[in-house]
């Protein structure tokens, strides 16, 4: 079973958390650091968010790093383990949970919430929007 390799990309014009892409070539957990403190910086403050820490607590650099890279390990052991569910899921010929066929609603919404949508995949969901009929 292949797993998943995280890369860490530029991040756009407004700041934002940039996407991990996975790359299926290596079985380990890959999460570079940023060369720039303000990308830790701002890691780290999505990090805090998401763990609801205090806004009071302010470690050191070094240990901003080692929560973001936590963090991150941990989501990737996730996805691992999901990943891993559903090919068994998949062989057992069910469906699994949480699994959507491309161009569902359902489909949309998680890559929407996932914040991995392609703007070629806004565009055919604008497409569909405007020529589906709606039950």
């Amino acid at each position: 079973m292949q797993s998943l390799r995280l890369c860490v990309p530029k991040f756009d014009a407004e700041h934002h958390l940039p996407q991990l892409h996975p790359a299926h070539s290596s079985d380990e957990f890959h999460f570079p650091r940023p060369e720039d403190p303000a990308d830790i910086e701002a890691y780290f403050a999505q990090v805090k968010a998401t763990r609801s820490m205090s806004d009071s607590y302010n470690p050191d650099i070094e240990q901003k790093w080692r929560i973001i890279h936590n963090h991150e390990q941990l989501r990737w052991q996730e996805e691992k383990q999901k990943l891993a569910q559903v090919k068994r899921q998949t062989a057992q010929g069910h469906n699994p949970a949480g699994v959507y066929g491309k161009d569902t609603p359902e489909w949309y919404l998680k890559k929407l919430m996932d914040m991995t949508i392609t703007s070629k995949q806004v565009t055919g969901l604008s497409v569909s929007l405007r020529t589906l009929p709606i039950s």
